[in-house]
């Protein structure tokens, strides 16, 4: 997925206000000094170089040190550029893009600088990467003068009345401009853009705003490329983004999709994030600003925005790739030894989405929203018919006291009663037919017979009931019924939060479907080509990830900069620390991918502790097996082969990719005529069942917990962006 942007900072500050240290800054970002063995981030280094230095200066360290110690308080030692690089792209090629751009910006040659390469898996999205890189240089003109110490170097620049300089380097005020900012952009996105277009990729970025962007369309007549960028854009959220809170916020809002963003069909194409701040255009629902407290409730929601149509077309793309799969295993049932040609071919394709791909997908998860909203409707139903009124209430609460004594006696009464009235009614019968008097005195002897059981009925009633008000157990038997009424009403008011999530759900889904309907079926919304290098979030042999393997990493140093290579260990075999030396099969990151096959390795390697206390292992060999390992499933890997890695392992994981049936073309029928029915059904059927709602109160689920354990120091929290 391409990234746009591109940050212009000058030195950073910490919470107080101070500058940082220079020095501090520079470990911080190629990982040396104390940063070399910090927790969760050592992985992330895969390059660093520095470039330009004085004679008097050995290294680059060297250089930000002494630019910290002859900084004045107040003044600046380094400019940073941060940079989002492509990961359509190979390490090789991103770092070929950044030579590029110091070389036009005319920083390789005219500054000191120092850069490094981050990669590591994007926050929010396990699928992808976020590799970017942090560019610090320092804003003296080293090619003006030849200075033989630091002190020279960084002497305040003087002239003469003449003009000529009397000492120091001038600093170049033009990276501190506007112009500079839109400069560097410009060159940025023109120099990915021909890469992209070297490598055949169709993808493109733009560092124009929305606005922009939207109105050059409408120039040009494409309208409805023109209404894909009518949107809000999503703000970068720095450092604001590593708070776990923060960070579970927008899980929330990504996952559960509490509320229906009025997201433009625009989300669907384009850079994720603009390089400009977010404009004044009000292209969302004014409903928006209804369901959130405060402004950066805001920005985070825009930040999840993009998440709903995305997250489903890569549901389909997934699809996609299981199909393949699938079809490739036909071909091989019939030709042991030879793969169709044109599956080869469909390989290699790029796996393209498109509307009517995203529009059924939509439909499946609306009607499935439905049956969970029906199911959750007859449970509430079922629970509600539990509730009691008081008079239930209050009986079940003297039973409760009594063993059910109470009960007995209630309806010995009714009983005694109804004997009673039938006995009158025998007598007065009697007396109006003028029976004997034997058969009078018989039916007067029942009648009071009936009378005096209806008394001792009463008698018994009324002295149970008076035990029971004198009874203390009856305060504790009442709060127990009253606990479990509460119960049941906290069950209800769950379940009807549920009905509503859903029915929120229901309800975004469906105002995407609404949206994309005007757009041609047949249009491109997502493609996805084969991976061109190795990355942690592949599979071995399409079943196992490999962010799940143990890996083992070394640093390189070459005439050029200083790589970082990672290897993902794949024999099944975890390094044992106790041998002092051993073999193992492996894979490399970012190496180049082949027909869905990378290259294999054997590294020698041997268990050693850092000075800090740190256990590692270090590569002392590297030998290419020339053998090739399958990122994707194939037939030449049997069930057996993946099953004794995975015992080995003592991993459960599937071993083969579940078939998944082909999405469907455009149905005939329009999806909104099936929700206008759908809609009405639900409202109708929920509001029968919920009466008296909640309002929809929505409480966030705020999680204490940190990713990276332990302590994170001032810098790390100043520096992470």
């Amino acid at each position: 997925m391409s990234s746009c942007h591109l940050e212009n900072t000058p030195h950073a500050k910490s919470r107080t206000g101070d500058k940082i240290n220079t020095l501090t800054h520079m470990e911080y970002i190629t990982r040396e000094g104390k940063y070399a063995t910090m927790s969760h981030r050592e992985e992330d280094l895969v390059y660093t170089s520095s470039g330009n230095l004085p004679k008097w200066a050995e290294s680059a360290r060297e250089f930000w040190n002494q630019a910290e110690i002859n900084r004045r308080k107040n003044g600046r030692a380094y400019r940073e550029i941060r940079i989002g690089l492509q990961e359509e792209l190979s390490l090789a090629e991103n770092i070929a893009c950044i030579e590029e751009f110091m070389d036009k910006m005319g920083i390789k040659d005219h500054h000191v600088y120092t850069y490094a390469i981050h990669d590591k898996t994007a926050m929010f999205d396990e699928d992808h990467r976020n590799i970017h890189a942090h560019l610090m240089f320092n804003e003296k003109q080293a090619d003006y003068a030849i200075t033989d110490s630091p002190e020279q170097f960084f002497k305040r620049f003087t002239v003469n009345a003449d003009g000529h300089s009397v000492q120091g380097l001038p600093v170049d005020r033009y990276w501190s401009t506007e112009e500079s900012t839109r400069d560097m952009r410009a060159t940025w996105e023109d120099i990915v853009n021909r890469a992209f277009e070297r490598n055949g990729l169709e993808e493109r970025i733009s560092m124009k705003t929305l606005k922009a962007q939207r109105e050059a369309l409408l120039e040009e007549g494409k309208y409805e490329e023109a209404e894909l960028l009518n949107r809000i854009p999503a703000e970068h959220l720095g450092n604001a983004a590593k708070n776990p809170k923060t960070r579970e916020r927008i899980r929330e809002m990504m996952n559960e999709l509490e509320y229906d963003q009025g997201e433009a069909p625009g989300e669907l194409v384009g850079d994720t994030t603009s390089g400009d701040n977010p404009s004044n255009e009000h292209t969302i629902h004014d409903n928006i600003q209804d369901v959130v407290e405060t402004e950066f409730e805001l920005k985070l929601q825009i930040f999840a925005h993009d998440a709903v149509i995305r997250k489903l077309a890569k549901e389909i793309q997934k699809e996609r790739k299981a199909l393949l799969q699938a079809k490739e295993t036909n071909v091989e049932k019939v030709e042991d030894r030879a793969v169709d040609s044109s599956v080869k071919a469909e390989e290699k394709t790029a796996n393209i989405v498109t509307v009517d791909d995203i529009l059924v997908g939509l439909e499946e998860r609306m009607m499935s929203s439905l049956e969970k909203q029906s199911a959750l409707a007859k449970q509430y139903a079922s629970e509600e018919a539990k509730l009691l009124t008081p008079r239930e209430t209050y009986i079940a609460t003297v039973d409760a006291v009594t063993n059910g004594e109470y009960t007995k006696h209630k309806q010995a009464m009714h009983d005694s009663k109804m004997v009673l009235k039938a006995a009158e009614r025998d007598l007065k019968s009697g007396l109006k037919r003028v029976c004997s008097y034997q058969e009078f005195m018989a039916l007067t002897a029942t009648k009071e017979k009936a009378r005096e059981e209806r008394l001792r009925s009463v008698r018994a009633a009324l002295a149970c009931r008076h035990e029971v008000r004198m009874s203390k157990e009856l305060p504790k038997q009442a709060a127990i019924v009253y606990e479990q009424e509460n119960a049941i009403r906290d069950t209800m008011k769950d379940l009807q939060k549920q009905i509503e999530k859903e029915n929120r759900t229901y309800m975004l889904y469906s105002k995407k479907a609404d949206e994309l309907l005007p757009i041609p079926g047949d249009t491109v919304l997502f493609t996805e080509a084969i991976p061109r290098e190795v990355r942690k979030f592949d599979k071995l042999y399409g079943v196992i990830p490999l962010k799940d393997l143990p890996s083992i990493s070394q640093n390189r140093e070459t005439e050029h900069g200083k790589y970082r290579d990672e290897y993902i260990v794949i024999d099944g075999q975890i390094p044992d620390r106790n041998k002092p030396t051993q073999v193992v099969r492996a894979i490399k990151v970012r190496d180049a991918v082949v027909d869905g096959k990378a290259p294999e390795y054997e590294l020698t390697i041997t268990p050693e502790t850092s000075k800090e206390g740190r256990e590692y292992f270090k590569i002392t060999s590297v030998k290419e097996t020339h053998a090739q390992v399958a990122l994707h499933q194939y037939r030449s890997y049997k069930k057996k082969d993946i099953g004794d890695l995975l015992h080995k392992l003592k991993k459960r994981m599937p071993v083969k990719a579940s078939e998944l049936p082909q999405p469907s073309t455009r149905r005939g029928y329009r999806i909104h005529a099936v929700n206008s029915n759908t809609k009405d059904f639900i409202s109708k059927s929920v509001n029968s069942i919920i009466a008296d709602g909640t309002g929809g109160q929505r409480q966030g689920l705020w999680r204490e917990e940190d990713e990276y354990k332990g302590h994170v120091s001032e810098m790390q929290q100043v520096e992470e962006k």
